[in-house]
């Protein structure tokens, strides 16, 4: 319907996208996909947080890796592309390791035109927050979760695919091709971490 009103009263729009839950896409056809792919929805925006199915249990998310990776390759056949979010320091400092190498590993699977990692902020009176106030959840620093997403990006083996922080140590934008310019960006990191007192 909504594509329906854009084409009626925005016939030049030619590309639509849309943020999208892991369960909203399997809960789709593969027709239903390709009909939306042919009615211009061209990419979707999807938080994918973690590939660790512990991580992902403990925040309550609703999906497990596996399910996140079978949604993502039924994108990747209906020729629709996606974006994906991934929390760094969800899993804590005790998660951490776990957090970057089964994210890497699940995302390595996938096809993401874009890996977009952001930095965990705890909002106040959240259950979270009031884990991470009485000990239970062991929050990190900026700089721990740098080193978390420096694991990651290591471990990512993917092609035509934009990696990208916009909330480094909340002051800096590190963007950059990957494959080509893996290097460049782990090079980028280990500055950045140098100048962390």
């Amino acid at each position: 319907q909504i594509i329906d009103l854009v084409e009626k009263y925005m016939p030049k729009v030619t590309r639509l996208s849309t943020y999208a839950r892991v369960d909203d896409i399997l809960r789709k056809t593969d027709e239903e996909l390709a009909l939306l792919r042919s009615r211009n929805l061209k990419a979707l925006h999807i938080g994918v947080e973690s590939g660790s199915d512990s991580i992902l249990a403990m925040h309550k998310k609703g999906i497990t890796a596996d399910q996140t990776v079978k949604a993502l390759q039924k994108l990747d056949k209906a020729g629709i592309d996606y974006y994906v979010t991934v929390v760094m320091g969800l899993g804590g400092r005790r998660l951490s390791k776990i957090h970057a190498l089964e994210t890497a590993a699940m995302l390595n699977q996938t096809n993401p035109v874009n890996i977009w990692c952001i930095k965990l902020i705890l909002w106040e009176n959240t259950p979270l927050y009031k884990d991470a106030q009485s000990g239970v959840f062991d929050m990190m620093t900026p700089a721990e979760m740098m080193v978390e997403e420096r694991l990651l990006l290591k471990n990512l083996n993917l092609k035509n695919c934009l990696f990208e922080d916009t909330t480094v140590l909340d002051a800096y934008t590190i963007q950059g091709n990957l494959p080509e310019q893996k290097e460049q960006l782990l090079g980028a990191i280990d500055y950045l971490l140098s100048t962390v007192k």
